[in-house]
């Protein structure tokens, strides 16, 4: 399972601290749960980790 969330649109976007969070408008608490795990030091991993099944891996080697 993939989540992401999207915060309006990108006039709109922009790096807010749990704090200001709490201010904000938000569906549900899911987002400032989210929040506090990575602030926790939750794992967080690019998109570039997903790829499709069967493909193959990029070499970054020399």
């Amino acid at each position: 399972m993939l989540r992401f969330f999207l915060f309006g649109g990108p006039q709109e976007a922009r790096w807010v601290t749990l704090e200001e969070l709490a201010a904000l408008d938000v569906r549900g608490d899911e987002v400032e749960r989210l929040f506090r795990y990575v602030a926790d030091g939750g794992q967080v991993f690019p998109l570039s980790l997903l790829t499709y099944e069967g493909a193959p891996l990029p070499c970054t080697c020399s």
